[in-house]
């Protein structure tokens, strides 16, 4: 097959864990005539903040055993972040990869509208440059709440939209596919089943956030059904290396108390004088929910909090957050994934290689990158029951799943 007239869906997903609907979603992209499915995925640490359920690893195997053709990771500053900078960085990624107008940009919304999805974007926009929009912030409200409190003023239709979590997602990947030039063709699947945070199972499927309940409780047999029958396999293996926030959280603390008032400044998405807020908290918490609850502001959402807390724990330059994508980790391939590595030999713009070694001698910035990567892996390790030796990183292997494994997964 002529690599270079490969036709390729991309996906940007945290697979956490990787479930029915995902596959359904990797699916629909085959069907649309895909040649070959990315899935650009968070690596251990993901949006809402903290530890992905299960480690990249076994999610990039259950994807590639599900669907998916080729698995790279969307590095940590833009995983664990909001969701401007979590488009912004996938999108990033893709531009420098050489992605164009021979391929799409897949994502699942609820209103499954391509048509709707523009509008509210251009909606987005208009609310922004609003009187209104200044006047909401100046009340204390953050970014997102008062441009969604200004676009149900002014557009309602636009601003019920946007309170569902995909839509207003995916209209952040429409914006950054404008804004980064990304010539990529953006096509929107109608979500199925359960909602995002859904606490009941729909039409066979259930939300992520149920799911990482269930086996976070240790009901493996309620969550098994909803995976694809080799994603369980997989998964179910790796029950005994579960991430379980509760492990880590007293280490968390500890570490947020040795850190020097200057260096939270800093840190990702740490404005308008909320470092002092968080120095203050750090000083007298002796939880983590107590950390979270004393943090928390009207501007200041619990999720963004969270992610706050852990890029101190982490110590996470938020100078990277402004950055684009310097380089690409290739998580994991199938056979038919290798063509797609043929075509970014000769279009990528940046360095392609699954070793984090190679990666990081590739420059500055991908030094600083990939540095920030292996020691947040560092860390992960002390939210699993049987915590790792430090350097993983630069020792786990890509994930190759054969065309025997492949045939397996189809019959």
């Amino acid at each position: 097959m002529d690599a270079h007239r490969f036709q390729t869906a991309a996906v940007i997903a945290e697979f956490n864990p990787f479930h029915r609907g995902h596959a359904y979603l990797l699916r629909r992209c085959r069907e649309m005539g895909a040649d070959c499915v990315l899935a650009v995925m968070s690596g251990n640490y993901v949006q809402r903040g903290g530890p992905a359920i299960f480690e990249r690893a076994l999610r990039t195997r259950a994807a590639l055993l599900c669907g998916a053709d080729l698995v790279v990771e969307l590095p940590l500053p833009f995983a664990m972040a909001t969701a401007e900078r979590f488009a912004h960085g996938a999108v990033s990624l893709l531009k420098g990869l050489g992605m164009d107008q021979r391929d799409w940009l897949v994502f699942g919304s609820e209103a499954g509208s391509m048509e709707e999805l523009r509008r509210a974007t251009g909606h987005c926009a208009a609310a922004e440059s609003s009187p209104l929009f200044r006047h909401f912030l100046e009340e204390g409200d953050s970014f997102a709440a008062a441009r969604q409190q200004a676009v149900e003023t002014l557009f309602p239709a636009s601003g019920e939209l946007l309170r569902r979590p995909n839509n207003a997602l995916g209209v952040e990947y429409l914006r950054k596919l404008e804004q980064l030039e990304c010539p990529m063709i953006p096509y929107t699947i109608p979500r199925r089943g359960a909602d995002h945070h859904s606490r009941t199972p729909r039409e066979g499927f259930a939300s992520a956030s149920l799911l990482r309940r269930r086996l976070l409780e240790g009901k493996w047999e309620e969550a098994a059904g909803f995976f694809p029958e080799k994603a369980a396999e997989i998964f179910q293996e790796g029950l005994l290396q579960t991430a379980i926030p509760e492990l880590g959280e007293r280490a968390v603390l500890c570490r947020l108390r040795t850190l020097e008032r200057e260096s939270l400044s800093r840190l990702p998405d740490c404005s308008e004088g909320i470092e002092n807020r968080l120095w203050k908290s750090i000083r007298q918490a002796c939880t983590f929910q107590e950390l979270c609850d004393m943090i928390k502001t009207k501007r200041y959402s619990m999720a963004r909090v969270r992610r706050l807390v852990y890029s101190a724990f982490l110590q996470l330059d938020g100078e990277l957050c402004r950055e684009a994508v310097p380089y690409c980790r290739l998580l994991g391939f199938t056979q038919r994934g290798e063509v797609l590595l043929v075509r970014w030999k000769g279009e990528a713009g940046i360095p392609v290689s699954h070793s984090l070694k190679r990666l990081e001698e590739s420059g500055e910035l991908c030094r600083r990158f990939a540095q920030a990567e292996a020691a947040a892996d560092d860390l992960y390790s002390i939210f699993q029951p049987n915590p790792r030796p430090c350097g993983a990183a630069y020792t786990t292997p890509v994930v190759r799943v054969t065309a025997s494994e492949n045939e397996k997964m189809e019959e």
